[in-house]
Parts: structure tokens; C-alpha cells; sequence
């Protein structure tokens, strides 16, 4: 077996710190399946490195395959070219490090990407500059020695571990903890190949901005962990940050944390600001200004909106059956859920948009529900966001959505192949994830027509468009719950915008799809379905013109089990109503040995068909439209 072992480095002009987490998890499964064999995979913002011991037949050319594959199918969102080579990457390759090392003796490679040739030299950082100091390699070792002598860290998870251990040593100094943003931990890690922690203060006046201001000046705006006393959880007034330490072991890290402390304390003065001016004008104060705010030129306003949630809050405070304390709050937060779009806060900082809206409730007064029914009713903002926790928040977040939607159809508007522009499907799947968690009593359909409504559209063609964008999506979070195909199908075909008794009724089936009376209800509504899919009609039935016994038998069976039937199904009781159902196989059973049901003589084929249809319709009308 060869002794030999490869090294490639990719060194690249800065790499945004966001897409790199899926090209790491990306490089190491390429260069795993590609060698078939392990290599040891690193990536920074500035470099790319693999290692591997030379696999069973290797070549120049493979490697050379290899390299250009990966270099192509890294999974960047954008690519840029940089020079007439026609390569295309997230940032400019300017070097290429490839070395084959066997015992103490490395050669370099003959590979190149574009213009960058391979060599024996690696680049990084002297001082404050970009990468402009140079090294020469003379063997693998000699290139990890190298770079962990200047305090690079090519390992991700490793470097993640020394921002933890360095943050929490200095928090500790100042009796506080660090409060780990697992995003921002994971960004700062790629940040930096060497890097170094330090802490700084604020003024505490400061600490009366709620705690999301805080972390949105702090976090988002300056890559800065935020601190709390541990033993009551409060804030603390200092700051935790990063700086690039590549070969600066004795940096003075004074004029860093004055520079930083300058900008977080313009930057908070400017939020303290804009929060007591808000305070001083409250939400209340700011209805009339929604009208300002245009959400569609063929739809309307942002008040408009507020008045169509609100009337709609009304009437399913009284379907659902909310105390007057809860239908007030729930009206008074739909009228002012949008409302922190014009305050100065939230066009300082957009992403708090809910947020700030639940503070200036609760100083405005108004109680700890509607504020958190202002704070959620933005929920899920996407697939795997939080859904709202509070009754009154997963409520206002329907009826944001169903206004939303029906506003947009009702314009005309839909999303078209991957274009979601107004966030319409978000919203349809934000709307299907809460009715199914929460179980909520709402009539979709219902709300939906009364919305198209509200808003003024008299377009008899909106629902049913509504309906059809919603069903499959609808099948598709049914299935993800565990209901077999099938019997998700035929809920929704039968409930449509109705998840409330469509999920109700799904899992009902579910539980029981197993069991026998399930199968012999199936095979009724199989038989009579089949007999009666050609008829022209719907049919009445008229008992004198039964002919044969079994007739008289079924039909009166019938009977028997639709009252039972019917009052299973008022009291929710599915599983009853199927048991009663699937009795009436037998006496079909015997029907279809004695009686011709298409026979000649039309009267009689008719009256029949309609006792079929009957049957069949007793169950898919009420229940779910297997056929």
C-alpha cells in the first residue's frame, strides 16, 4: 500500500460566512464519495483544504477530474467570473496549493483552476493586511504546523470551541454568562481562521431597550454576543466580540473595543431614541396612519386589511365561541397588529416588525394577550419557524393569513412556478401548519368566503381557486402526520378548506384502517360506487317499485344504520359511524346475488341506482369521498 498523501488548497478572496455552512457539509460528502476513501475536508471564508492518503487507482488526471467537478458543483447561490478564464466561483481563486507528500519529500502537482497553477505556497495574514504574506510547504505536516503556529484553525467545530471557551472565560471575569446565538456562533466560526475574543461595556441606560434591541444592534448589526447575569437572567451591560488573530499573538486589543464601544453606543442612543418616541405616541394613536401603507394598488391599504381581520375576528369569536373579554382583545389586536410598521423602531430595524408591536402593547396598556397576539400573529414567518403559543396568537395568525390570501386572489394573484413575491404560499402553509397543531374549530372555507367579501370581490371564481391552490398542499401536511395516502385524500376531497373536521376525521380513519369494519366500509363504498359511476343523475327512491325481497330488506337496513350513522357523526364519534356503516355489507352482499340493478326497464334502473347513490352518499358526504 503507497505511503503517499495530498494536499490541496483552494485560497479564495473573502467567502460570505452564510453559504458556507452548506458548502462544508457539501465538500466533505463530495471528496468522501469522489476518492472513495476518507479525506479530511476544512473550510474557512478564505481557504478550502483537503487531505486524503492516496486511494487504489489514483491518478494526476483523476484528481484533476475530481477538482474540476467540485470546483463546479459546490453549491453557492451566486458565482461570479473574475477573469478570462471561464471560471466561475462565489469569489476569485487566487492560489492553488497541491502537493504529494511521501515520507519526508513533497512535489507539487500539475493541476491548475483557471488561472491559478498549483504550487508549494500558502497564503495568510501579516498585520491588518489581506493574505499578502506568503509560505512555502515542503511537506503535508509541515503545512498544518505551519498554520496552527500562527493560530489558524482549520477545523470549523474546533474553532467554534475555542469562540465558546474564550467568550465564557471573559464573561466569567465580569460575572456574567455569555448568551450563545447558535447562528451567530456558526457565522463568527467562518469568520475567522485565528479567531480571538475580547469584551467591552455599555451604558446601562441602554438596558431599559428591550432585550431584542439589544440583540438586533448588538448580534445582527456588529457580530457582538450579548451577555446576562446567570442568577437572575437579566442583561448585562457588556459585549462579547471577535477579531482575525492570524500571527498576532500580543495584539493590543484597546483601540478594538473603544472603536466597537463607539459605534454600539451611537447606535443604542439612536434606539433609546426612536423607543421613547414611540412611547410617547402609542399604537392606538397610529391606526388612521395604515392608511398610508399600501399593500396592493388593487386591493387596498393596510387599514382596509385591519378592518377585513377584524370583522372577521368577530364572527369567529362568536362561531368558536370566545368570552367577550377575548373577542374585545382579539378585535382590538386585529386592528392594531400592523400598527409598529410606522413607528421609528421598526423602521430602523424591520426584522423586529411583531416585536416591538407586543412592547408598546404592554406599555400601552393592553394587556399581556392582545400584545402576544401582536407579537404572534406574524407566525411561522417559514417552514420550520415557531408556530404562535397563545390562543389569541394562533387566531389573529389565521385570520392575517386567510385576509392575506383572498385579498391577493381576489386581485387576481397568484403565485406562479418558484415566484412567491407577496408570500402567498408561505402564508397557505403557514395557515395549514397551525389548524393541524392547534386544532383551532375554524371553518376555513367559510372565513374564506367571508374575506373574498370584506374585501369586496364579488368574483364567484375566487373560492374554488382558493380551494385548488390549498388541496394538495393540504394532503401533503395530512401525509407528513402519519395518515395513509388514501384516507388523506379522501378527507380533504371531501372537507376541502376545512382542516379542523377534515384532520379530525383523517385520524379517526387512521387509527381504525386496520381494523375490519374499516375494510367492509371500504368494500360498500366500492360496490355502490362502481354501480352508479355512469348514472346521468341523482335518482329518488321510491319503495313500491321494489320488486324483490332483498330490496325491501336493504332499504330498511338503510335506514336503521343512516340514523345511527348520523347521530355518530353529530356527536364526532367516527369510529361508530363506520362500525354501523360497514353492517350494511352483508345485506349488499346478498342485494347484488338477487337484483339486477341496470336492468331495461328504466323506472325500475333509476330507483335502484338511487338506492346505490344513496348508500354511497351517506358516507362521502358526511365523512370522506373515498369514491
Amino acid at each position: 500500500m503507497s505511503n503517499n498523501r495530498y494536499l490541496l488548497e483552494i485560497g479564495v478572496e473573502e467567502m460570505p460566512a452564510a453559504y458556507l455552512a452548506q458548502a462544508l457539509k457539501f465538500s466533505r460528502k463530495f471528496w468522501k464519495s469522489a476518492l472513495k476513501a476518507k479525506a479530511d475536508v476544512f473550510l474557512t471564508s478564505r481557504r478550502i483544504a483537503v487531505s486524503f492518503p492516496e486511494p487504489n487507482e489514483f491518478s494526476s488526471d483523476n484528481l484533476r477530474n475530481i477538482l474540476s467537478d467540485f470546483i463546479n458543483q459546490i453549491p453557492f447561490p451566486k458565482r461570479m467570473k473574475w477573469d478570462d478564464s471561464g471560471i466561475r466561483f462565489v469569489r476569485p481563486i487566487r492560489w492553488l496549493l497541491a502537493i504529494e507528500s511521501a515520507d519526508k519529500e513533497a512535489s507539487v502537482l500539475p493541476l491548475a483552476i483557471g488561472k491559478a497553477r498549483a504550487g508549494n505556497r500558502t497564503f495568510y495574514m501579516q498585520g491588518m493586511g489581506f493574505l499578502k504574506a506568503e509560505k512555502a510547504i515542503d511537506g503535508i505536516d509541515g503545512y498544518f504546523d505551519f498554520l496552527n503556529g500562527i493560530g489558524v484553525e482549520l477545523s470549523f467545530e474546533e474553532r467554534k470551541n475555542r469562540i465558546l471557551e474564550q467568550s465564557n472565560k471573559l464573561a466569567e471575569l465580569k460575572g456574567c454568562k455569555v448568551n450563545v446565538h447558535k447562528p451567530l456562533l456558526d457565522e463568527l466560526a467562518f469568520l475567522a481562521e485565528a479567531p480571538r475574543m475580547f469584551i467591552g461595556r455599555f451604558d446601562e441606560k441602554f438596558l431599559s431597550l428591550p432585550f431584542e434591541v439589544l440583540f438586533t444592534s448588538m448580534a445582527k448589526n456588529q457580530k457582538l454576543f450579548t451577555t446576562s447575569f446567570s442568577e437572575k437572567a437579566e442583561t448585562a451591560p457588556y459585549f462579547i466580540g471577535m477579531v482575525e488573530a492570524q500571527d498576532r499573538a500580543d495584539f493590543d486589543f484597546t483601540q478594538v473595543i473603544n472603536n466597537v464601544e463607539s459605534v454600539l453606543y451611537a447606535r443604542l442612543s439612536d434606539a433609546l431614541f426612536f423607543w421613547q418616541q414611540d412611547l410617547a405616541v402609542g399604537l392606538s394613536n397610529k391606526v388612521d396612519g395604515l392608511r398610508s401603507i399600501v399593500l396592493h394598488e388593487n386591493i387596498g391599504s393596510f387599514y382596509d386589511k385591519a378592518r377585513v381581520m377584524a370583522d372577521l375576528a368577530k364572527a369567529v369569536a362568536i362561531r368558536i365561541g370566545l368570552t367577550q373579554e377575548e373577542t374585545n382583545g382579539l378585535q382590538k389586536a386585529a386592528m392594531l397588529c400592523k400598527t409598529d410598521a410606522l413607528t421609528l423602531m421598526v423602521y430602523e430595524f424591520p426584522e423586529l416588525e411583531g416585536v416591538m408591536g407586543y412592547y408598546y402593547a404592554l406599555k400601552e396598556g393592553l394587556g399581556e394577550e392582545v400584545a402576544l397576539a401582536i407579537k404572534e400573529h406574524y407566525l411561522p414567518k417559514g417552514s420550520d419557524d415557531d408556530l404562535p403559543r397563545s390562543k389569541l396568537g394562533a387566531i389573529l395568525s389565521i385570520l392575517d393569513k386567510v385576509s392575506h390570501i383572498s385579498g391577493f386572489f381576489g386581485a387576481g394573484i397568484r403565485p406562479t412556478g418558484s415566484e412567491d413575491p407577496y408570500g402567498i404560499r408561505r402564508a397557505g402553509l403557514g395557515i395549514i401548519r397551525i389548524m393541524l397543531k392547534k386544532e383551532i374549530p375554524l371553518l376555513l372555507d367559510r372565513l374564506f368566503q367571508e374575506s373574498i367579501k370584506l374585501w369586496g370581490f364579488e368574483d364567484k371564481d375566487i373560492y374554488p381557486r382558493i380551494e385548488e391552490f390549498f388541496s394538495d398542499r393540504i394532503v401533503s401536511a395530512i401525509l407528513q402526520r402519519g395518515i395513509r395516502r388514501d384516507i388523506a385524500g379522501a378527507c380533504v376531497k371531501r372537507w376541502g378548506l376545512d382542516l379542523f373536521n377534515g384532520f379530525k376525521c383523517a385520524k379517526a380513519l387512521n387509527k381504525m384502517a386496520k381494523g375490519r369494519e374499516f375494510q367492509d366500509a371500504l368494500k360498500v363504498l366500492e360496490r355502490t360506487y362502481k354501480i352508479t359511476k355512469n348514472a346521468q343523475s341523482l335518482y329518488d327512491v321510491d319503495e313500491s317499485k321494489f320488486k324483490e325481497p332483498v330490496e325491501v330488506e336493504l332499504w330498511r337496513k338503510f335506514g336503521v344504520v343512516r340514523e345511527e350513522f348520523r347521530k355518530a357523526v353529530e356527536s364526532g364519534d367516527i369510529p361508530a359511524a363506520v362500525n354501523s356503516y360497514s353492517s350494511l355489507l352483508p345485506v349488499l352482499h346478498r342485494y347484488f346475488e338477487d337484483v339486477m340493478v341496470n336492468v331495461d326497464k328504466e323506472d325500475i334502473r333509476h330507483n335502484r341506482l338511487g338506492v346505490m347513490q344513496e348508500i354511497n352518499r351517506l358516507f362521502t358526504k358526511s365523512i370522506a369521498a373515498f369514491y
